[in-house]
């Protein structure tokens, strides 16, 4: 059995096409004859510094797969350094000297790694009572000041995990797999994930293991920048939710009212007059119609000119618009034509709020402009069942009546008025 631990380090910059470049060259190695397994380890607090260790059946399938190396095109910058483990290639007992490279067997790896400060290796009976620590292990795994005896690696690992790493001391299958992560409590409050791989030695195992403190905190930070971006999105995506929600309520707005008057335009009413009529034959409920007409307004518009008549039509919108309940309908009909619509109003009640109307749009005064401005009116209850362009027709008929009556008057509906 021949074991190897080759490392490699990328040059500055070249860091992370050399990972990508790594891990496929790890894949690789499956369809290698004479491949018995490897372990992968990253040092996260270098991100330049990669650890492959391969097991070989031969020294002659290691030799093949090493000439390839050789000559390999990495894509990118990267230097690499095998270190045999073992006195010798030859040396049968090559996995058992790995067992022992941090007692000083293996001078190259030992060195390596006792100075290591992120890739740290233990040595553990297998009770899991810890024999040995690198540098990095004694950080991780520490003393307690007022411990006399040996530590147990039990000691560390995070309770809910302890039953799985205890089966991969017992099973050798379960140690096949590659390096996996383990949550250690490393003496503080907290947890710290690293990551391991066990490889069997006489009387016990080594447990080879990469940190990834650095690696979290640089996850933290890029999680922490996230989660600002992202609420900073948030606020941004709501601040601009609320100008779009304004936009389409001013849309709607402008798509529904009259923009001279401020009231509701002829397909704002339309809507509403179906709604509503529906709703009072539905509920049996009284239901009034009037209509508004300005006297004499084309000779408003001649004389004064259209400004003027503008002036007109607005001021007598806002005395419209003053007189209705929230649930009333004032609308522009058309031209100098207005209509209200009175849910819940019978005929009487409708006639008095036009008069009452027709008082307060001969109060207007319009700078140079007529001296005074009377309007016409027509009123109509709903009869039940009846259509709305029938309701507006004899509506219509009323203000007909009250125009060629003398203007400047209020009619009822003649049906209406014959109405028990």
């Amino acid at each position: 059995m021949v074991t190897v631990i080759s490392r490699f380090r990328a040059r500055a910059g070249a860091e992370d096409p050399a990972r990508i470049e790594f891990l496929t060259h790890a894949r690789e190695l499956e369809n290698e004859n004479g491949f018995c397994g490897s372990g992968v380890l990253m040092d996260a607090a270098d991100g330049s510094v990669f650890l492959l260790i391969t097991r070989w059946d031969s020294e002659a399938n290691f030799r093949c797969w090493g000439s390839k190396q050789t000559n390999r095109d990495w894509g990118c910058d990267v230097s690499l350094t095998e270190i045999f483990v073992g006195h010798s290639l030859d040396d049968p007992y090559a996995e058992l000297s790995l067992n022992c490279a941090i007692e000083g067997q293996t001078v190259a790896l030992s060195r390596w790694l006792n100075e290591s400060d992120t890739v740290f290796a233990l040595l553990l009976h297998p009770d899991g009572s810890i024999r040995l620590r690198n540098r990095a292990a004694k950080r991780i795994f520490p003393s307690h000041p007022d411990q006399n005896s040996d530590l147990r690696i039990w000691e560390f690992i995070v309770t809910s995990e302890a039953e799985s790493f205890a089966r991969r001391l017992a099973y050798t299958e379960a140690r096949k797999d590659e390096s996996f992560r383990l949550n250690v409590s490393a003496g503080e409050d907290y947890p710290i994930t690293v990551e391991v791989s066990l490889m069997d030695c006489p009387g016990g195992f080594l447990m080879l293991g990469a940190v990834e403190e650095a690696h979290a905190l640089r996850l933290q930070a890029e999680r922490q920048m996230l989660t600002n971006q992202l609420a900073t999105m948030a606020r941004e995506l709501a601040r601009k939710n609320k100008e779009l929600e304004a936009a389409n309520r001013s849309i709607e707005h402008s798509a529904r009212t009259d923009a001279l008057t401020g009231l509701s335009n002829r397909r704002t009413l339309d809507e509403l007059l179906a709604r509503e009529l529906s709703r009072a034959n539905r509920q049996h409920q009284p239901l009034t119609l009037i209509l508004a007409d300005i006297d004499y307004f084309k000779r408003i518009n001649d004389i004064y000119g259209h400004v003027v008549g503008d002036h007109v039509l607005s001021a007598l919108g806002r005395v419209f618009g003053s007189q209705v309940r929230t649930y009333d309908i004032a609308a522009r009909y058309g031209g100098e034509e207005f209509a209200l619509l009175f849910p819940g109003t019978a005929l009487p009640e409708g006639l008095a709020i036009a008069e009452r109307l027709r008082r307060q749009a001969g109060n207007i005064q319009i700078l140079d402009g007529p001296e005074r401005i009377t309007v016409s009116f027509g009123v109509a209850a709903l009869i039940e069942n009846e259509s709305a362009e029938t309701f507006i027709a004899r509506t219509d008929a009323a203000l007909y009546r009250a125009k060629n009556s003398g203007r400047n008057r209020v009619e009822a509906d003649e049906l209406c008025s014959l109405q028990p």
